[in-house]
C-alpha cells in the first residue's frame, strides 16, 4: 500500500473509551500523513473528553445506525453491480454452509454482514478507497471481508482476544482471504 493511499479503519464502536487502542492507532496513522475514512458497526461513543474524538465520532460512518437503509443500499449496491454482488454473496453462502467454526445462529448472522458489506461498500465507493483494515475478527472483519470483495480491493485485519479465542467467525478463511494479518500477541 502506497503512503498516499486512502483506507477505512473499520471496528465495532470507533471511537470507544475502553477501545483506545484502535483510535490511537488510527489518529497516529493520520498524523502520519494517511488519509483514512472511519467507519463502525454501532453508534460512535460520545463525550469522550477529547476534541478530536468528538470530531472523530462525527466523521465516523455508522453501519447498523438504520437497519431500513442498509437493506436499502444492500440492495441498490447489488443492483448498480450485479456482478460483483452475485461474487460476494455467493462468497457468503458458501462461507454460512461450510464454516466449520461458527454455530447455526452465527451462520444467519453471516449473511447479515454480508448485506451489511454491500451497504457499506454502497456507501464508501464514490470515496476512492483502496483498503479496508478493521480492529477485531468477528462481525467488522466479516463486514470488511465482504465489502473489500464487493470493491475488488484489499482488507486485513487486527485481531485481539475474544475475537480470536472464544468468538471465532471464519478466522480460517479471513486468514486466507486477508493481504495482512496483524494480532496483539503471540
Amino acid at each position: 500500500m502506497t503512503r498516499s493511499a486512502r483506507l477505512l479503519y473499520l471496528s465495532a464502536q470507533l471511537p470507544k473509551r475502553s477501545e483506545t487502542f484502535v483510535y490511537r492507532e488510527m489518529l497516529a496513522l493520520r498524523d502520519s500523513g494517511i488519509d483514512i475514512v472511519t467507519a463502525s458497526v454501532h453508534l460512535p461513543e460520545r463525550d469522550l473528553d477529547d476534541a478530536r474524538l468528538d470530531a472523530l465520532a462525527d466523521e465516523t460512518l455508522c453501519i447498523y445506525e438504520r437497519k431500513g437503509q442498509l437493506l436499502c443500499t444492500a440492495v441498490l449496491e447489488s443492483l448498480l453491480h450485479p456482478k460483483n454482488s452475485l461474487v460476494t454473496v455467493a462468497m457468503a453462502v458458501s462461507d454460512a454452509i461450510y464454516a466449520t467454526d461458527i454455530g447455526i445462529i452465527a451462520r444467519i448472522k453471516l449473511l447479515f454482514h454480508c448485506l451489511a458489506g454491500l451497504s457499506l461498500a454502497r456507501r464508501i465507493r464514490p470515496q476512492g478507497l483502496q483498503h479496508i483494515h478493521s480492529h477485531m475478527a468477528h462481525v467488522p472483519t466479516s463486514i470488511a471481508m465482504y465489502a473489500a470483495t464487493q470493491l475488488g480491493i484489499s482488507f486485513s485485519f487486527t485481531g485481539h482476544a475474544a475475537d480470536i479465542f472464544q468468538d471465532r467467525t471464519l478466522l480460517k478463511e479471513k486468514l486466507k482471504r486477508a493481504s495482512f494479518v496483524s494480532c496483539i500477541s503471540y
